[in-house]
């Protein structure tokens, strides 16, 4: 078999070197995986319990009546009577609907979004230059809440963009 001189210059791939696990990596890998499947079974036979559904759904219902709630002392009655309730799914093994912290999810309403901006605005102007990262951090949030409310400034010339935009 005839050989190319191209084929004697290029680089031969080197083997990949297997590396096996030592026995006791095997069976505590394998600990885990039986570990997590009772967990699994404890949660579906909690959840097939009609008392802890409808705990998980009036769980889920106060996410929605916080989110809606104006009145402050109707806000803090339903977190309490949230954090009780989402104790005793912990103890039953289920997570509640909307995590442990309480945060409504969705959509935020445009005043909202104003206040956030107005936040922003304000912070941005009084130090120019900065990171979406570090404005988020400054203003005690994440970036990924801030990118709207930041967009919208810029949309509406009230606020600018600077560097690249990607990092």
């Amino acid at each position: 078999m005839a050989t190319t001189l191209e084929a004697t210059k290029m680089p031969k791939a080197a083997p990949k070197k297997r590396n096996r696990r030592a026995p006791e990596d095997l069976v505590a890998a394998l600990e885990a995986k039986i570990q997590a499947i009772k967990v699994r079974a404890v949660r579906k036979r909690a959840k097939s319990n009609p008392a802890v559904r409808y705990t998980v759904a009036a769980v889920r219902n106060m996410d929605k009546a916080m989110g809606a709630a104006e009145d402050q002392v109707l806000r803090k009655a339903l977190e309490e009577a949230r954090s009780g309730l989402a104790a005793y799914l912990a103890l039953q093994g289920v997570m509640p609907a909307g995590g442990s912290n309480g945060a409504v999810r969705g959509r935020r309403s445009p005043s909202d979004l104003g206040e956030m901006g107005a936040t922003l605005l304000a912070y941005v102007k009084s130090n120019p230059g900065q990171r979406g990262e570090q404005i988020a951090e400054a203003v005690g949030t994440d970036s990924k809440t801030v990118r709207r409310p930041m967009l919208q400034l810029i949309e509406d010339g009230r606020s600018g963009r600077r560097g690249s935009g990607g990092g």
